[in-house]
């Protein structure tokens, strides 16, 4: 049965078949097969194959029994029952196999005799175009596409219906998370505004120089990889990978900077607190690229290979305009252009946030009143990608408070809300008010988390003996 089901190793129509019979032999294996096949027919060689496989797959997700009277309708209703063979061929399809018991190995077979053809198909494109087309970009189309074949995500059009149910359920998640839908950040206000980060979301974050920025996305960062344990990468272009451990040493261990410059800690505290921060940020999924210089398409291809390595959670590139465009540019804005684009592009194919950080053009600080849209530097198509758009300036109110304002969101509402900014220890806590849209009220998480890496710090001029953040048993700050 294995030799004829691998016949040419490009087609499995035997294996198609076995498929669709222990299906209808037995529909509780569907969602197994389904996990392996998708839920469209494009991975069967054999069209009618493919449409009654949908036709199954359709009968399931509206609660019905997948069997030979429902199915022959269902197709039937399609107008597909005769182009298939009509019923006699579904029942022909049953008699194929003798047991449901192999479902799975089966549509494995079917699923590998098309990753083989979509091969052979790149490779006959790639043949083609290797002789005329711009050698960085054929790698990096290559590279997608067998990124796409090896984690089985979908390319073209998608049936509304397809996607439908995926957003309903999203929508309930919503509803019972209080509205968080994607990413945490540690930031209760934002996250009620956003939902968290979303899937595929180009998330700018955009302020003066030493505004905060690198702060306010380690900080992300480190929530996403310890608290949430997801996978994140780490593109920083301006600071080195040990300069970044360094800030997250002080942030997660409670190290205050300053005190660390007067000698006020004894060596064994500081130790102490060291240790235990190197310990937590040891099991925290976080990679950081530090080299440089980085194109957007080495960048894509090296994001590719962490996703591979398995539950890619979020990626921040620190800062955008030091990435350098893939290809051929008249001027800088084209360039930028090219690189805002890629970045939405690769967080659209991977499914994941990207927490873009930006600077902002010379009128800003000329402007007065605060950053805006406008002030993103050297490219308008900075704004149109983003979906999401934060600009971080300091706050009226004191010299450690920061705004935090959401001015684009392509999915919701904007807001405005503060954190306080500790320095000392990189961390900033949300100052729990909610945002402005909610007329106040206080955000679900807001000063939870970050609060506890600065609730217990006193800033004034005299320290005394400084009080550990943590006991022995306690969990260290994110």
């Amino acid at each position: 049965m294995t030799k004829t089901l691998n016949e040419s190793g490009l087609v499995a129509v035997e294996g198609e078949r076995a498929v669709l019979g222990a299906v209808l032999l037995n529909e509780g294996v569907l969602c197994e097969v389904m996990d392996v096949l998708g839920d469209r027919g494009e991975r069967f060689h054999v069209g009618s194959h493919g449409r009654i496989w949908e036709g199954m797959v359709r009968l399931a997700a509206s609660g019905g029994v997948v069997d030979l009277v429902t199915l022959g309708g269902v197709l039937r209703e399609r107008g597909h029952l005769d182009g298939v063979g009509g019923v006699s061929y579904l029942a022909e399809l049953v008699s194929a196999v003798p047991s449901s018991a192999h479902a799975v190995h089966y549509a494995g077979l079917v699923r590998d005799a098309w990753v083989r053809r979509e091969l052979v198909g790149l490779g006959a494109r790639l043949g083609r175009d290797a002789k005329v087309g711009e050698v960085g970009a054929l790698v990096e189309d290559v590279e997608g596409a067998l990124w796409r074949l090896g984690s089985g995500r979908r390319v073209g059009p998608v049936g509304v219906d397809a996607v439908a149910g995926d957003a309903a359920a999203r929508v309930l998640q919503a509803f019972d998370a209080r509205g968080l839908t994607g990413l945490g950040t540690s930031f209760g206000s934002l996250d009620c505004l956003l939902g968290g980060l979303q899937p595929g979301q180009n998330c700018i974050v955009a302020g003066p120089t030493g505004g905060g920025k690198t702060a306010f996305a380690l900080q992300v960062a480190r929530y996403v990889s310890m608290v949430l344990a997801r996978r994140v990468v780490y593109f920083s272009l301006e600071m080195s990978a040990g300069a970044l451990a360094e800030r997250m040493l002080y942030a997660v261990g409670g190290v205050d900077r300053r005190l660390v410059v007067e000698n006020r800690y004894t060596r064994v505290d500081l130790q102490g607190r060291l240790m235990r921060a190197v310990t937590a940020l040891s099991g925290a999924p976080l990679e950081i690229d530090s080299s440089a210089p980085l194109t957007t398409a080495m960048m894509r291809s090296r994001t590719r290979r962490a996703a591979m390595r398995g539950d890619l959670g979020l990626v921040v590139v620190d800062y955008l305009q030091l990435l350098s465009g893939s290809g051929r540019f008249d001027n800088r804005t084209e360039e930028v252009g090219q690189i805002s684009g890629s970045v939405k592009a690769l967080a659209m194919e991977l499914g994941v946030p990207v927490l873009a950080l930006c600077q902002l053009n010379r009128r800003a600080a000329q402007e007065g009143g605060g950053p805006a849209l406008h002030h993103l530097r050297e490219s308008s198509r900075l704004e149109q990608d983003a979906d999401v758009v934060i600009l971080l300036s300091p706050a009226d109110e004191g010299p450690d408070e920061l705004k935090v304002e959401v001015a684009k969101h392509r999915q919701g509402a904007t807001g405005v809300f503060h954190v306080r900014f500790h320095k000392a220890l990189q961390v900033m806590e949300d100052m729990g008010s909610g945002p402005a849209w909610m007329g106040g009220r206080r955000a679900p998480g807001a000063g939870e988390g970050a609060s506890r890496a600065a609730g217990d710090y006193q800033y004034e001029a005299e320290f005394g003996e400084v009080e550990a953040p943590f006991g022995e048993e306690e969990e260290v700050l994110f």
